[in-house]
């Protein structure tokens, strides 16, 4: 398979090749402009379908990931990656999640395009998406996770988590820490109100 190429630009990576949109997971509107972030980027140079370069040489994922942590300044730029890994490799395709104040939003794999949706069977038909037909109609599905990634050492209080989970709530969507240790494990929990 011949990989996909790709420079290094500020902290976003730009490529003219227009396979590389099916790969583009955490924003629309870089999918447009041929772009998307450096943890993306890692996933896909970690996997063998891109390579970067900077200035045209070419990066290895060490170094992008070095790149990434001074481009970024972001001290938890790392453990943002291994959850990103560890949720696309479990199926789950991710969005930003800036304009909540998490990381990441996760869709379900089967849910993460517009789609048509049968009125006769309620399945969803990725093949006629932009095709109008009598029995269907055109839907936009939903995230159903805002993924917050913290370090073991994360202290938070207890307004501030009230807070993470009223704004989840607010928007239909289940709130959850992913808690990396310092050997990259992760712990996801769940985090809801509960009535008493």
């Amino acid at each position: 398979m011949k990989k996909i190429r790709g420079a290094l630009s500020g902290t976003r990576i730009i490529s003219r090749d227009k396979s590389i949109e099916k790969y583009i997971f955490l924003g629309d509107e870089a999918k447009k402009l041929g772009g998307f972030s450096v943890i993306e980027g890692l996933y896909l140079v970690e996997k063998g379908i891109l390579e970067v370069y900077d200035k045209d040489r070419n990066v290895n994922f060490e170094e992008l990931l070095e790149k990434g942590m001074k481009l970024t300044n972001d001290e938890n730029f790392y453990i943002k990656y291994v959850v990103f890994r560890d949720l696309m490799n479990r199926g789950y395709m991710l969005a930003t999640g800036i304009k909540f104040g998490v990381d990441f939003r996760a869709y379900d794999k089967k849910d993460n395009k517009e789609g048509i949706k049968s009125e006769k069977t309620g399945e969803i038909d990725i093949e006629k998406i932009g095709q109008k037909q009598n029995n269907v109609r055109q839907i936009r599905l939903h995230s159903k996770f805002l993924i917050k990634v913290v370090p073991e050492e994360y202290i938070s209080s207890f307004p501030g988590i009230a807070g993470d989970v009223r704004l989840a709530r607010a928007v239909n969507k289940n709130l959850v820490y992913a808690v990396v240790d310092k050997d990259s494990d992760i712990l996801y929990y769940g985090i809801d109100m509960a009535k008493i």
